[in-house]
């Protein structure tokens, strides 16, 4: 005797039988679960760069605040970025030409981060 809400769950419920849906759902579980640990204003990272910038550097909340808010600057102008490569292509290229300028630039900006003296002062 088949009730008509197991029924409807048994069909709700088939299609996650597929293996190519079970792939794409375990892709995302990973995702999700990577950027929840390596986010660097809420995740697991997070917590020791807090404790950096408290107990060495001695930053107040506010100043805290304020370096995680421009961390975080580059995930709220992403919707910008988007639309500044879709209007206005380098090279011919919409994506790809920013992708490597940006990568160059972060590239640089961390072999820059190796001459710094070894007080984080200057890199804030």
């Amino acid at each position: 005797m088949n009730h008509p809400s197991m029924l409807l769950a048994k069909q709700a419920a088939q299609p996650l039988l597929h293996k190519e849906v079970r792939g794409y759902a375990f892709f995302f579980a990973v995702v999700y679960f990577v950027q929840g640990i390596i986010d660097l204003t809420a995740g697991l990272a997070n917590q020791p760069v807090q404790y950096l910038l408290k107990e060495d550097m001695g930053l107040s909340a506010a100043q805290t605040g304020f370096f995680f808010a421009v961390i975080g600057l580059g995930w709220t102008i992403k919707p910008l970025y988007g639309l500044l490569s879709d209007f206005f292509p380098l090279a011919g290229y919409h994506r790809k030409s920013y992708l490597l300028l940006m990568s160059a630039l972060g590239t640089g900006s961390w072999c820059a981060l190796a001459f710094f003296p070894p007080h984080y002062s200057s890199v804030l």
